[in-house]
């Protein structure tokens, strides 16, 4: 097709290659990665042979081009063959950013040593650029003393990157029982980055620490094992618009300073999309809505559709109180800012205390709760909850029992509706497809394509018809949704 570039494809190889070959052939290949990031263009792939890979250029990592891909057209370092390919024994395995390299591609290599004892990496990969994948790569043990200890940290002015379907282990340190835990498996700042279908465990701080603003963390698996599992924070502009869906988050362990059992999930930023995920086995809280004036502050939150399971049970944390969400605005918060966190739709259930808690010093009527399912209304009729199958058996009293998420203001037709609240809605920030919603008493579903949080106004793909009144929620099966992360 016109504007895409066909490239050229280069060989490494560690056991055989030369940097003196042509790099063109399987029969010449280069011995490293230097020549690579040198001489590669746009639509260019380097495909890497079996071996482990020490060689570091003059910034102390392994992948640095010189050059960026383009729209369509990739700069692509891969493992060819599906061979097994380490890249170890330096500062900085990955570094995108000379200085602001785009469009570049990292597929199916292990980047780490054999412990975190012996590993001399610092951060796997730090993105300082546009339009960056990451994907199908191993990531473990960072260097156990290190300063930095981030896996991978896209920063503050890089967008449009995508980190998908990578496992990231072994990052940082948590010391008990004081909580001086340091390491985060995935640091997002900058805008519209999706962090999607991650397996990352054994981090320090958080497995994944979600900052900036119109950033989408989505299908991941997040057990943080040594510490919390994630954390959503923006402390700058009150439309963070962060979107954290989907995802499991079990088995966060160990102590944050204060101490106090780690939590699956702190969120502090405004106008925080939560949704559909799962939190269990959790050490402390599932959720912690978390909200101070000088380092973020959660107001404006959607936190629906969840499900938070025998949080706070584990034999080390029985002298502390833990809940399914504990919303807590700590007492240097301006008394008026930190208001509006919705909770709907939510399945709380089984944890060591019951639903969700307060702190003294938070207010809940600057807070809203609409049906969600706590252990005082029985058993949600999970399929199997000895097994954290938490897909709705027949007959469970959680389906078609959930509330709609909003209204329209007037009736109409067309493609723009008019609802009382937005906020539980996105169009995809240009990263990933928008919702599918659908009307109350409707089978016919519809694309979100553009939100304006400001009006209140959706704009679809198709025309439909609504009266005033009607409700509005993600596409749904049988009368009307389901409470809870998975629709019968």
């Amino acid at each position: 097709m016109a504007g895409f570039l066909t490239g050229t494809d280069y060989y490494v190889d560690v056991n055989r290659g030369n940097d003196l070959n042509s790099g063109l052939s399987l029969l010449a290949p280069w011995q490293t990665l230097k020549p690579a990031n040198q001489n590669a263009l746009a639509g260019d792939t380097i495909f890497i042979r079996e071996g482990t890979y020490s060689q570091a250029d003059s910034n102390n990592s392994l992948i640095h081009p010189k050059n960026s891909g383009s729209a369509g057209a990739y700069i692509t370092y891969k493992n060819y063959a599906n061979e097994a390919v380490v890249l170890a024994g330096c500062y900085q395995p990955i570094l995108l950013a000379y200085p602001s390299t785009n469009y570049i591609k990292i597929d199916g290599l292990q980047i780490g040593g054999g412990s975190q004892e012996t590993s001399a990496i610092d951060i796997f990969a730090m993105i300082h650029g546009n339009h960056n994948v990451i994907q199908n790569c191993t990531m473990q043990y960072l260097r156990i003393n290190s300063d930095w200890m981030k896996g991978i940290y896209i920063i503050e002015t890089s967008s449009y990157n995508r980190i998908i379907n990578n496992t990231i282990r072994y990052v940082g340190k948590n010391e008990q029982p004081t909580g001086n835990n340091i390491g985060d498996g995935i640091w997002v700042d900058g805008e519209h980055n999706l962090i999607e279908l991650n397996d990352i465990s054994y981090c320090g701080h958080n497995c994944l620490l979600l900052r900036g603003r119109y950033n989408i963390a989505r299908g991941n698996v997040l057990h943080g094992h040594i510490g919390r599992s994630a954390e959503l924070h923006s402390p700058g502009p009150d439309n963070s618009h962060l979107v954290f869906d989907s995802n499991l988050i079990r088995d966060s362990g160990g102590f944050t300073p204060g101490p106090c059992p780690s939590y699956g999930l702190q969120a502090d930023s405004a106008f925080q999309v939560i949704r559909r995920n799962e939190f269990y086995n959790n050490h402390g809280h599932g959720i912690e809505i978390w909200g101070m004036t000088s380092s973020g502050c959660p107001k404006n939150s959607r936190i629906y559709n969840n499900i938070s399971f025998k949080n706070g049970l584990s034999a080390d944390a029985t002298s502390y109180s833990s809940y399914g969400v504990e919303i807590n605005q700590i007492s240097e918060s301006s008394p008026g800012d930190f208001r509006d966190v919705v909770m709907k739709n939510n399945i709380l259930y089984k944890s060591r205390n019951v639903g969700i808690y307060y702190k003294p010093q938070t207010d809940p009527n600057d807070h809203v709760e609409i049906n969600n399912h706590k252990d005082t209304n029985g058993s949600p009729g999970f399929i199997g909850e000895n097994v954290f199958n938490f897909r709705l058996s027949s007959g469970s009293p959680c389906i078609d029992a959930g509330a709609f998420l909003t209204k329209t203001r007037q009736a109409g037709s067309g493609t723009t509706i008019l609802v009382e609240d937005a906020g539980y809605f996105i169009d995809g920030f240009g990263i990933v497809e928008g919702d599918l919603i659908q009307l109350q008493g409707e089978t016919e579903t519809a694309k979100v394509t553009y939100i304006d949080y400001s009006s209140n106004s959706i704009s679809i793909d198709r025309s439909l018809s609504w009266s005033s009144g009607q409700g509005v929620s993600l596409a749904y099966s049988g009368s009307g949704p389901d409470i809870g992360a998975y629709e019968y």
